[in-house]
């Protein structure tokens, strides 16, 4: 197995990819979220370990909250998923 195949494999073995799942335009799950930046009735902003989320809707309310997943429910306009910058 090459390098950067082997090290994709780990790190899904160890559930180290962040994932996101959007229902309809009614919710949005983040798995494997690092926290919570910003919370309102039109925008949430999470971090992931690579990515910042944000969700644009209304009405927007985070129903459930664990120490590595969230669920964000309302009517969801887009989520923006950005890429952190690498360090150097």
């Amino acid at each position: 197995m090459k390098g950067t195949k082997k090290k994709l494999v780990f790190r899904e073995m160890l559930c180290l990819n962040s994932y996101i799942s959007i229902i309809d335009d009614s919710s949005v799950l983040v798995e494997n979220c690092r926290s919570i930046n910003e919370c309102n009735e039109i925008m949430v902003r999470v971090s992931t370990k690579e990515n910042d989320v944000e969700i644009w809707g209304s009405e927007l309310k985070v129903t459930n909250y664990t120490n590595t997943s969230m669920l964000v429910e309302g009517r969801i306009n887009s989520v923006n998923v950005t890429r952190k910058s690498s360090r150097v």
